[in-house]
């Protein structure tokens, strides 16, 4: 199982060899939240860009049903975009 630093309660969702979909709790926020990782422990900058670019799309969008983005975190190397989880 991934270890976080700052998340508990870790459970894999979706993996397809480029990004690991995870639902975890967030001590620091304390609430559950989705964190979309990517795979690579060095990613490219293409990567990583892409994943900055799905954060500050989301952040522009300020409506109801729309996830929110939390931040975009990295994990020793890895990049993670934080985001709300909505409940069933």
């Amino acid at each position: 199982m991934l270890a976080l630093a700052g998340y508990t309660k870790i459970q894999e969702l979706y993996s397809n060899g480029k990004i690991i979909v995870l639902r975890a709790e967030s001590i620091a926020l304390r609430k559950m939240v989705i964190i979309k990782m990517l795979v690579d422990e060095y990613p490219d900058q293409k990567s990583i860009a892409r994943l900055k670019h799905e954060y500050n799309l989301l952040n522009s969008i300020k409506t109801p049903g729309i996830v929110q983005a939390y931040a975009i975190e990295k994990h020793e190397h890895r990049y993670a975009l934080i985001l709300e989880d909505i409940p069933d």
